[in-house]
């Protein structure tokens, strides 16, 4: 059977790269659209303040969301109307206002790895958002205060949307190279965990896709949706990666 994980190393995840080995990560996104690099932030503390700023700004969005209570992360407390639900998202929470974030985008691993991608050393950046997904099964919820027990349960209701597969670039506004989109792991990813996926090697058929699908599902937005009937969904991967990178 063959793997759900893209190009998977001994560890179960997804083959990576240091930052000093500049040709051989250039040479792999260059054929197959995404490269990880590891401990792109290697400081635990790093991230560990990243997570404390998402639950913070969680509460902002509702008061009565808590990291150490699962109850109130169910759907009465989560802020969905922000797309949290469907995408994972923290939508409205630009990155302009919080810290950490402008902390991780400025780091010079981070900084060092889109030059190397882009060729460029002027960056020319946007900001973006913050993802969080909820766990759906052996979620571990209070039971007695008094004594800690706690009972695990599934919660198959706060999985976010499946199988999202998409452009971010328009093919039919730009059909050629013009940006890097970056993610950084906040926790380790498997297959148990959900989180990215993609077509490796699409970015050489990007052109042609869009011509044959031209008449049917030519959009006017930004953000174009692969149809569901269409076969390149038999090609995805999931992108398995260490925290930090």
């Amino acid at each position: 059977m063959a793997s759900i994980t893209a190009f998977p190393d001994s560890n179960g995840y997804t083959k990576s790269f240091s930052l000093e080995e500049t040709s051989e990560l250039l040479e792999f996104f260059e054929e197959y659209g995404f490269v990880v690099v590891r401990n792109i932030i290697d400081s635990q503390s790093q991230i560990e303040e990243t997570i404390d700023e998402i639950w913070s700004l969680l509460q902002v969005l509702n008061p009565k969301i808590d990291k150490n209570d699962s109850s109130t992360w169910d759907n009465k407390y989560w802020p969905i109307q922000m797309g949290l639900k469907d995408g994972g998202f923290i939508s409205h929470m630009s990155d302009v206002a919080t810290k950490m974030c402008w902390e991780n985008r400025q780091h010079p691993n981070v900084v060092r790895l889109f030059q190397i991608l882009l060729k460029h050393d002027d960056l020319w950046v946007r900001y973006d958002r913050y993802g969080m997904m909820r766990p759906t099964k052996g979620i571990a919820f209070k039971q007695n205060d008094n004594d800690g027990s706690v009972i695990f349960e599934d919660r198959p209701e706060w999985r976010s949307k499946p199988n999202w597969l998409h452009w971010d670039q328009n093919p039919w506004k730009y059909p050629d190279f013009i940006g890097v989109q970056g993610l950084l792991a906040l926790s380790d990813t498997n297959p148990t965990t959900g989180g990215f996926h993609c077509v490796p090697g699409f970015t050489h058929r990007f052109k042609q896709w869009s011509i044959d699908n031209e008449k049917e599902h030519k959009s006017r937005g930004g953000l174009v949706n692969v149809p569901e009937n269409d076969s390149i969904r038999n090609e995805v991967k999931q992108v398995h990666v260490q925290k930090g990178s």
